[in-house]
């Protein structure tokens, strides 16, 4: 058993150890065995997971004095990095505003001025339990951590973790020595390499916790570079020192990024071009069932943002697309959810479904690994009485739709149709398809017409247990009935009659589009004229969580998790796509 580390002060970690001080001597830290503190390797483990919480989560909740540098994450990053994340929590421009805004939703945090005390208490009482006392955030890393993580991973998959420096004094012995508490308590060895005058210290062979790999680190004078190894933190020294190409050189991240907001909580980046050819020198990229076609139509960038706005969430998000890639769907604006009943809790929407449809399917049905079924296929296209890519060729804007009358969830699809005469024909004919499947060994289907609201509701009921389903097993119903009807230009479909009818009478006046706090939502996340949306009230989906929580549970959660639940609403995407690019704008509303 290794020993307890003992208690340090919150301002100075212990000295070094000279021995320590002998680069490229791998020192095992073995201890006289002493009876084991109390969840002494557990603790480190949570230790570990604790760290990274509050630096990548914490930290963006730490108010610091003054604007943002610029990102340190870049110069240390590979040119060719398939993916790149970075958070800000040194919050430029008015970001640190915005945080005293979005925390005062939160219990103990209405008074802005006491924002970064509340903050420091917080971060101080994780890092302490995770430590067992040992450590402390105000003590330990508030004086020299400067506000930035970032997370690149290279073309040949290798991680590297940077996290920016404001005061590198003494934080090089202090980080020394913490590394071999660290080994000690997981009975592992701590060595020393020089990397161009940098010293990069490895903790390796720790066996305290299952499958720890090994950790290597470098302090440089802006930042503490973190990956697996000693090979790979030298490759991000090299970038930084200008010997080979680094991120912040590349055209396609400079050029992604430059359409974001400059004063922002955190950036991610893909670079798609890099990730097909990653993919492509996959064996089975090249394989015969269509896959570099694939890959040709994936974006050749992707880039995003986070900031704070109004006390909400905003994330927002680009994709540059080749040349070769479908055109997406035209923003529009769009009547569907004019027809959508306002209670929804959950409302999607899609613009030009036919084509959107038309094009995967297409690209499906001539997917070489396919091929054996085109007798299939044609039976198929000859009962439909038309190519499978066209099937859906009558909807124009769809979506899926979830409400919650009296408590208890229900839901379907909707949409609008350019034809539906077409539509209501084409379900007839997949319906004749699917009772001559019983004679195959399908299920038995029955159907039903009733009049409702000026229209004809069908109902089509599916015996599940002559389809071979054991209906006596657990939650499997004996059988399930669909519903759909269409009236004017609008088609839905739901389980059971009961959605379809309470689309069937939703008015103008009752719609989810009349709903200010959707209507609002929308247009903040530059609706109406758009090319999808994605609606969820949160408010009221917590609210149906927490009428199934069990009794016995109810307390703890009223007093220590709804009200950090409670302030998030309302939760918005809007996409707006045009030739060449995909966009969208998310936001999610505190009250």
């Amino acid at each position: 058993m290794t020993e307890p580390l003992p208690p340090a002060s919150p301002d100075a970690l212990p000295t070094l150890s000279p021995v320590a001080r002998v680069e490229g001597v791998s020192v095992p830290l073995i201890q006289p065995a002493r009876p084991p503190a109390r969840g002494g390797r557990a603790r480190w483990a949570v230790a570990l997971v604790a760290t990274l919480i509050v630096v990548l989560v914490g930290g963006g909740l730490i108010a610091f004095a003054g604007a943002g540098a610029a990102s340190v994450g870049p110069a240390y990053a590979p040119s060719d990095a398939l993916f790149y994340a970075d958070l800000r929590a040194d919050l430029p421009g008015d970001q640190r505003e915005q945080l005293g805004t979005f925390m005062a939703h939160f219990p103990g945090f209405a008074d802005p001025s006491s924002l970064e005390t509340k903050l420091d208490q917080a971060l101080d009482k994780l890092v302490s339990k995770a430590t067992g006392g040992t450590y402390s955030y105000t003590g330990n890393i508030q004086p020299w951590f400067g506000g930035q993580v970032a997370v690149a991973v290279g073309p040949d998959q290798s991680v590297v973790v940077v996290i920016s420096v404001s005061d590198t004094a003494g934080l090089p012995t202090k980080l020394d020595q913490t590394s071999q508490d660290l080994a000690k308590q997981l009975g592992g060895t701590v060595a020393m390499t020089d990397h161009g005058g940098t010293t990069v210290y490895t903790i390796s062979g720790a066996t305290g916790v299952a499958g720890l790999p090994s950790l290597s680190f470098a302090i440089t004078s802006d930042a503490i570079v973190i990956a697996k190894d000693p090979a790979t933190v030298g490759a991000a020294l090299d970038r930084k020192a200008g010997k080979t190409a680094n991120l912040a050189g590349a055209a396609a991240f400079h050029d992604a990024v430059a359409r974001l907001d400059a004063d922002r909580l955190g950036t991610v980046f893909v670079d798609g071009t890099a990730v097909q050819a990653l993919l492509g020198s996959m064996d089975n990229a090249t394989s015969t069932c269509g896959s570099a076609g694939t890959l040709a139509a994936l974006p050749t960038t992707m880039a995003g943002e986070l900031q704070l706005q109004g006390g909400n969430v905003v994330i927002r998000d680009r994709a540059t697309l080749p040349a070769s890639a479908p055109s997406p769907a035209a923003a529009s604006t769009s009547d569907l959810a004019s027809h959508v009943p306002a209670g929804a809790i959950v409302y999607t929407e899609a613009h030009g479904f036919g084509d959107l449809w038309r094009t995967a399917a297409t690209a499906l049905v001539q997917n070489p690994c396919l091929s054996s079924l085109t007798g299939q296929l044609s039976t198929i296209e000859g009962l439909l009485g038309t190519k499978i890519p066209d099937a859906f060729g009558w909807v124009k804007d769809a979506g899926v739709v979830v409400t919650a009358p009296g408590g208890v969830p229900q839901g379907g699809l909707v949409a609008t149709t350019s034809d539906a005469a077409t539509g209501q024909a084409r379900l007839t004919q997949v319906l004749t398809l699917l009772k001559l499947a019983k004679g195959q060994g399908g299920p038995d289907i029955t159907t039903s017409d009733a009049p409702y609201a000026g229209t004809t509701i069908t109902s089509v009921t599916v015996d599940l247990a002559t389809s071979g389903t054991d209906a006596a097993m657990d939650g499997v119903p004996a059988s399930v009935t669909i519903a759909y009807a269409f009236k004017g230009q609008m088609f839905v479909l739901g389980v059971g009659d009961a959605f379809v009818k309470a689309v069937l009478d939703t008015t103008a006046a009752t719609s989810l589009a009349s709903d200010g706090r959707y209507s609002s939502a929308l247009s903040a996340a530059g609706g109406p004229t758009d090319s999808s949306v994605v609606y969820a009230d949160l408010t009221a989906i917590r609210g149906l969580v927490e009428a199934q929580l069990p009794a016995d549970q109810k307390a703890t959660y009223t007093s220590d998790v709804q009200p950090y639940l409670a302030p998030f609403d309302r939760l918005i995407t809007v996409g707006d796509d045009a030739a060449g690019s995909e966009s969208a704008t998310t936001i999610i509303f505190t009250r």
